[in-house]
């Protein structure tokens, strides 16, 4: 993209994009390679936004700014859920969204250096995921992937009741010793 050929307001626009891929790949470590792509992203999002712009809410550089940070930002939290979305049970691989125990389940045939902890550890998430009413085993198997209000909407119960069940999630698997793996999840 040569910016000489550019109207203003699309250097302006190019001048922020390629400040945001900047900062996806020092601070939020997309890999290097990808500028190109997520400059392409971002323009791609600036194009088919631009014409919503409205000079009575602002500037046309504040809505350029807050486009493309908007963009980026939905960028690192998209890859941010791909990488929290880790295996609740390593030892098994669901065949169909099921809870451990349900048919459906199947033991993967190579596990890289199985760990007697691990094992431990996924034996009582499971025992503790057993024993919860089937609301507050749907909220656990929800809750990694989906927003709140997603799982409130679905349920047809409020947030803070979502919380509440979560608050109980916590205190089973605390009671159950695996308060340990629960530290990082606040």
């Amino acid at each position: 993209m040569n910016t000489n050929e550019l109207p203003e307001m699309d250097a302006y626009a190019l001048h922020c994009i390629k400040a945001s891929v900047r900062e996806l790949v020092v601070r939020h470590g997309f890999p290097p390679g990808d500028r190109e792509d997520l400059k392409q992203e971002l323009f791609l999002k600036y194009l088919e936004r631009r014409d919503g712009f409205d000079p009575a809410r602002g500037s046309y550089k504040t809505f350029v700014s807050c486009l493309v940070r908007n963009r980026a930002t939905s960028l690192v939290e998209q890859r941010w859920r791909a990488n929290a979305q880790m295996p609740l049970f390593p030892l098994y691989r669901a065949n169909r969204a099921v809870m451990p125990g349900e048919v459906g389940m199947e033991q993967i045939d190579s596990v890289e250096e199985p760990v007697v902890e691990d094992t431990d550890v996924t034996l009582a998430v499971q025992r503790v995921l057993a024993s919860l009413p089937d609301r507050q085993r749907h909220v656990a198997s929800q809750i990694v992937t989906e927003p709140v209000a997603e799982i409130a909407a679905e349920l047809g119960i409020s947030r803070v009741r979502v919380y509440q069940l979560v608050e109980r999630l916590r205190t089973a698997f605390q009671a159950a010793g695996l308060a340990p793996a629960l530290a990082g999840s606040r």
